[in-house]
């Protein structure tokens, strides 16, 4: 995280050690050491020895270079105590663009981290309902079919402790990107909100239901429980594989939302500089070389912002519910003509000439990231009334569902099963289930849009859709009382 170094070793005297210190400074703007104590333990001659030196309060930044040495003291009471100095030692923290280059990898890896996470929660949905079907009709499991089980359980046991690393994964590069961008308060509820959804991810239900079936493989349970101990853990994989899925695009939107935010920032930073610099190009004591240097090095800084322009469209792209991004090319293409201009007219001598043009592009500056602000406004907006509309929609539609479910509840509980009624309540139920499914489909879009949609939420609804299924199984094999308690079950 580049909060501190910690510097380590032994010290040791034949006399003793009297004193110990460590002598810093910030080697790019301090001419004086500062010192501080590092303690001893008294009446040992040898000893390990650990210290932090924090940069933040030293005050290193991106690119700046911190030096040291160690200075300790004898206790030789005959001759006086004397004084060891070790050689001075120097740290630079990365630069700017090298700690977000890292920043941007680690992002990067966790974003291929979830794929794979989600691939593999798929994986294990597939291969326990591959169990569920070989153990049909079974009356004991034989050798391969325990074999089977222990392999699921253990693939299952290293997934959880890579849905724990992964968590811990996401929530270091949280505090790496807090140590150099300080996000806006709405940025951070989201970074917090996704924070929540990675610790909530795995649940001690689904670690109980793999300890059970670890004891019932031990004991060679009943079959029958096995199964029903297979079906729940498939339930609760593919409610897991779902909010995965969920976060996944819950992180990609927010890896565009702290890239719109930091450009903005990054683009008004940039014109503030250029600002400066045309003040300077009209000083006539500044040297000529150096202003060309400056606005050399502005003209690649612009360059970079452009790259994470493109970066930001291709991030975009990539959402499942693309933002309108507005086109920014006209805007950038004046930057960089008003900032060729000033190079040129800085190497041609002209001053008053490169200061308006430096102005002009600090202007420009100023304007796209205004325009880029408003767009992001904008867009928060566009989908806060798009999300309200279909939340609105959804309850509407639970609503229905619900009300018909428990009409059709009514109606099963008056009829027997050689009824003709019996047949037409049935495909009035085969239908709710795919009104819930779509139902189901469209609070799963917008909970990938909304980080304070809870996951007891969408599990509640994947249980309402269970129970309408169970209750259609039921109906099919003509169970009418089981089908009327699921139905019950689906409408509560």
């Amino acid at each position: 995280l580049y909060k501190y170094v910690l510097i380590g070793g032994t010290v040791s005297d034949d006399y003793g050690l009297e004193r110990f210190e460590i002598y810093y400074k910030n080697a790019d703007q301090a001419k004086e050491y500062k010192r501080k104590k590092i303690t001893l333990i008294q009446n040992q001659n040898e000893q390990e020895f650990f210290h932090e030196l924090k940069l933040d309060s030293i005050g290193i930044k991106e690119g700046q270079k911190l030096e040291y040495y160690l200075a300790v003291w004898d206790n030789d009471g005959v001759n006086g105590s004397k004084v060891y100095k070790t050689n001075k030692q120097t740290y630079i923290l990365p630069s700017k663009q090298a700690i977000q280059s890292k920043l941007d990898q680690q992002k990067e890896k966790t974003s291929l981290d979830m794929t794979n996470s989600s691939d593999q929660s798929e994986d294990l949905s597939m291969k326990i309902k591959k169990l569920q079907e070989d153990l049909k009709g079974k009356k004991q499991l034989d050798w391969q079919d325990k074999k089977d089980i222990k392999k699921v359980i253990k693939e299952h046991n290293e997934f959880n402790t890579k849905i724990k690393e992964l968590n811990k994964q996401i929530q270091k590069e949280q505090e790496q990107n807090e140590r150099f961008h300080q996000e806006d308060e709405e940025l951070q509820k989201k970074i917090d909100h996704l924070n929540k959804l990675m610790n909530e991810l795995l649940d001690e239900e689904t670690k109980k239901l793999m300890e059970d079936l670890e004891k019932l493989l031990d004991k060679n349970g009943n079959i029958d429980q096995i199964q029903n101990k297979l079906e729940k853990i498939k339930d609760n994989d593919d409610e897991l594989q779902k909010e995965l899925d969920r976060t996944i695009e819950l992180y990609k939107k927010l890896k565009f939302d702290q890239q719109l935010n930091k450009t903005i920032k990054d683009l008004n930073k940039l014109a503030s500089k250029q600002e400066k610099l045309a003040k300077e190009t009209n000083n006539k004591t500044k040297v000529k070389t150096d202003l060309t240097k400056k606005q050399n090095a502005l003209n690649a800084e612009f360059k970079e912002v452009e790259k994470k322009l493109e970066e930001l469209d291709q991030m975009n792209k990539e959402l499942k519910s693309p933002n309108t991004m507005d086109d920014l090319k006209e805007q950038q293409k004046e930057i960089e003509q008003e900032q060729q201009e000033s190079s040129d007219e800085l190497k041609n001598g002209s001053r008053k000439k490169a200061s308006d043009s430096q102005k002009g592009a600090a202007s420009k500056m100023k304007q796209m990231a205004g325009k880029m602000k408003q767009m992001q406004q904008s867009m928060e907006m566009e989908k806060l009334e798009e999300d309200l509309a279909n939340l609105r929609q959804i309850l509407h539609n639970l609503l229905y569902l619900s009300f018909t479910q428990e009409k059709l509840l009514n109606s099963f509980k008056k009829i027997e099963q050689s009824d003709p009624q019996f047949v037409y309540l049935s495909q009035k139920q085969i239908n709710l289930n795919e009104s819930s499914k779509v139902v189901e489909d469209s609070l799963y879009a917008l909970a990938s849009r909304i980080y304070q949609i809870e996951p007891y939420i969408t599990k509640e609804l994947s249980n309402m859709l269970k129970y309408m299924v169970q209750s259609n199984n039921a109906i099919k094999a003509r169970r009418k009382n089981y089908a009327v308690a699921k139905q019950h079950y689906a409408m509560t």
